[in-house]
């Protein structure tokens, strides 16, 4: 929880900070292309260090070589992420009427999200998959999971998120606070509405929930195969010695069975 609440401060301090900078400069489109590439890369470096948890892959030998490994591959995502942001730049940039500029410049930040998720794609590009909106971890958005406007999600996933955050820290910066209020009053109640108006549907029924737990080591990369050859089977014996339907089961993570 701690992790999550340090993630909401620094991604609205990195921001607001990266935000109050560029709009209070005079520099050129290219200035502002290197200063939004620069924020990306900064940005992806801390929001994807979650890369690290994978720590140790069962198929490399563990120590510095394979925490090198993960290392350099936090590096190029992050900097091929950043890259992406050089649409914010060019939003900046464009000249328009006080009122549109924090929706043009919040539409920036979730084009270079969603930029960012196909790049992504294209680097784990292999067998059996597709370049498509797969990798939404560590985005800006993320940082409204531990807020009560995570419910705006319903609209749009987590680039609905990064819209909002982005929206809210632009009008504060960009309006005087009375102005700026109404703006987040206007999105205070679209909240309301979501929560009380949007229609949920739950089972009709009770459900009876199973959980499959096994104790089943880690193998070495030259047992793997074998070893989920053995998973398997246990955890054939486990849903066959179950007698009590269930309405839902939930195996062992990465069980593939």
């Amino acid at each position: 929880a701690l992790f999550e609440i340090s993630y909401t401060l620094v991604t609205v301090f990195l921001l607001s900070f990266f935000l109050h900078f560029s709009l209070k400069s005079d520099w050129g489109r290219g200035g502002q292309v290197k200063w939004w590439v620069l924020f990306g890369s900064i940005f992806n470096l801390y929001s994807l260090s979650w890369l690290y948890t994978v720590y140790p892959l069962v198929w490399m030998p563990p120590g510095f070589a394979q925490l090198f490994g993960i290392g350099l591959l936090h590096v190029v995502i992050s900097l091929s992420s950043g890259a992406c942001f050089f649409v914010v730049g060019y939003a900046v940039t464009q000249k328009t009427k006080i009122w549109i500029m924090p929706f043009l410049i919040a539409m920036s930040f979730v084009v270079a999200e969603i930029l960012r998720s196909y790049v992504i794609s294209v680097l784990y590009l292999g067998n059996n998959t597709t370049i498509d909106l797969h990798f939404n971890a560590g985005t800006i958005g993320n940082a409204l999971s531990t807020t009560p406007l995570v419910e705006l999600a319903y609209f749009g996933g987590t680039f609905a998120l990064t819209f909002c955050l982005t929206y809210i820290l632009l009008v504060l910066i960009i309006f005087p606070l009375k102005k700026a209020t109404n703006h987040i009053g206007a999105i205070v109640l679209i909240l309301f509405l979501t929560h009380f108006l949007l229609p949920t549907n739950t089972p009709e029924k009770e459900l009876l929930l199973g959980v499959i737990t096994t104790d089943i080591r880690t193998p070495n990369d030259k047992e793997l195969g074998q070893q989920f050859i053995k998973n398997n089977q246990t955890v054939t014996s486990l849903v066959l010695s179950d007698t009590t339907k269930k309405d839902i089961l939930v195996f062992p993570e990465d069980a593939r069975f």
